[in-house]
């Protein structure tokens, strides 16, 4: 594969005609540009330039101008290829999500795929985890957004909705003393439900035990 700053360093030397002001424009030495028309030539097996003593008369041979014409369209499709990617790197915008893992996966599926479609421009990165692993990214500018659960006027936020918890148990149980022990299906620790069925079971001085 060709070197494109062994291209570059030719062209310099031609458009230049000098390989002194060459070593300038590519901020390299003459003695480094000199070994790079060399290598060139060494690559092609063909003497590229032909030299002399006196100044501004650096000519090329028939092999010289075919890689001047192809150097100098590989360089500028090459500086094309960089504002393309610049273009498109400076046109696309990332918003990082942060997520509760137990959010309903079909729906949040079909949202993200339509705010996709509409806005194409934005790539949306999601992380999914309990709020106590979401929180501190989104404290400390690793995401974006969040959609968190925390406790009423816990803290600032864009905007917020209740929940109504309850109790959700098998056909025909009954949370009674005699049956022992209230086994509990709980997300680990740091979920919030968590924290608040355990605390209302030990007020209310009910035993329990995760099942």
């Amino acid at each position: 594969m060709l070197d494109l700053d062994l291209l570059q360093s030719f062209v310099a030397v031609v458009e230049s005609r000098s390989f002194t002001r060459a070593a300038e424009r590519v901020h390299r030495t003459q003695s480094t540009v000199s070994q790079q028309i060399r290598k060139l030539e060494v690559t092609f097996g063909a003497e590229l330039m032909k030299r002399t003593t006196a100044a501004g008369q650096i000519s090329l041979t028939d092999e010289g101008e075919v890689l001047l014409n192809y150097s100098q369209r590989i360089l500028a499709l090459a500086r094309e290829l960089e504002q393309a990617i610049g273009k498109r790197k400076s046109t696309n915008t990332i918003v990082r999500l942060g997520l509760p893992e137990d959010f309903k996966a079909e729906s949040l599926t079909r949202l993200l795929v339509e705010f996709g479609n509409e806005y194409p421009h934005i790539r949306v990165d999601t992380v999914c985890g309990l709020t106590a692993e979401v929180e501190p990214l989104l404290n400390s500018g690793e995401l974006d957004l969040a959609l968190m659960k925390r406790e009423f006027q816990s803290g600032p936020c864009i905007t917020s909705w209740p929940e109504e918890l309850v109790w959700v148990g098998t056909k025909g149980y009954a949370a009674r003393r005699d049956n022992g022990p209230i086994p509990l299906a709980l997300f680990p620790q740091g979920c919030l439900y968590r924290e608040r069925a355990i605390h209302a079971l030990e007020t209310q001085r009910h035993p329990w035990r995760i099942a």
